[in-house]
Order: structure tokens, then sequence, then C-alpha cells
């Protein structure tokens, strides 16, 4: 899986924690980064993503060096507290859209990827967004194998099961914990054929 990413919206991977899930001949992307949770998730927490910000030397070095400025709230040209951006096309350059990229393994253990918008992380974190995704998947499909079982149905049943639990994602950010920002989801489920 490649990844592009642009700014501070997010890419996080739920996965089945497993010894035997990362061989020591290829250890995990270095770019990826473990998300920490107060209480232990059943599923690991994968940060596929780093937030583009002044905080990190190489993007401080890179926008002083487009001729811009960074001020002691860590906001460029005063303006701005990310350092690339697909928008703001007045503060470009020192701003920039060009993307990092990055390529990922998928494992049998990877169960989901969960893209997000800032306005979703301001208000969750990512090992706390992998967990409720993951409890709602449970009882969303649990809900979905209550109804007669046809093998015409099963593609409507996964929809269903996708829709609510981002429905349920989307109430909990705006509803429950009144996220100040935008607040985008996409919800990726990775089936695995049967061993």
């Amino acid at each position: 899986m490649w990844i592009a990413h642009v700014g501070d919206s997010k890419a996080v991977l739920g996965r089945v924690p497993q010894a035997a899930s990362v061989s020591p001949a290829e250890p995990p992307p270095s770019s990826a980064s473990s998300c920490s949770s107060s209480t232990p998730a059943p599923l690991q927490c994968i940060q596929l993503t780093t937030d583009h910000t002044s905080v990190l030397a190489a993007e401080r070095r890179r926008i002083e060096k487009a001729g811009g400025t960074i001020d002691s709230e860590g906001r460029v040209n005063g303006a701005i507290n990310l350092t690339r951006s697909l928008g703001d096309r007045g503060l470009k350059p020192p701003l920039s859209a060009r993307p990092d990229l990055a390529r990922f393994v998928l494992r049998r253990p990877d169960q989901f990827l969960l893209l997000g918008s800032d306005g979703v992380w301001d208000a969750m974190s990512p090992a706390e967004a992998v967990e409720f995704v993951q409890r709602e998947l449970g009882e969303q499909r649990e809900q979905a194998t209550l109804r007669p079982a046809r093998a015409a149905q099963t593609e409507a049943a996964t929809e269903f099961v996708v829709r609510r639990t981002c429905e349920r994602l989307l109430r909990e950010l705006v509803l429950m914990r009144a996220a100040k920002d935008n607040v985008t989801i996409t919800l990726v489920l990775f089936e695995h054929p049967s061993e």
C-alpha cells in the first residue's frame, strides 16, 4: 500500500497484535509509529503518517530556506501551523503541497485503515479511534449476522457495517466530543481470503 500525505490528516492502521506479524528480517517502516493508549486495546494502533508542522526540524529548515518565517507559536509566516497543505495558495511558497510518500506492506493481521482530517484527531487520539472502530465493527457485524444470511447479501451486510461504524464515529466526534474543526473520515476494511 502506498500513502501520499500532506498536512495534518492522519492514516491509522488497526492490526491484530501477533509476535509473528512482523518478521525480524522485515522491521516496521521507520515512518510508522505505534500509537499509545491509556488502556490496552486488542488491536494495535499504527500511525502511518506524520503531521507536517514546524516542530519537525526538516520542515522548519525547508520553510526558512524558502524565505518563510516561523513565529514563537510555530505558525508559518504568522498564519498557519502547518508546513504543507493542499490549500492555502497565498502562503506558497514557503508552504508546499508536495506529499511525503511511504510504502507499507499489508499483512494478514491488518484489519482496517482509518483516514481522518485534523478535526478527528483534535477530539480523539489515534489509539482511541482504533479502539472505537474495532468495538463498533464488532457490534455492527453482530447485528448484521442477526439478519437472514444469503450469499448475495454479504456485500450489502459489509456496506451496512462500514456505514454504521462511520456514522457512530462521526456522532461520537461531533456530538459527544464537540469536535471544533472539520471532521472527515474514510474507513477501509481489509478482507483476507480464508486459509
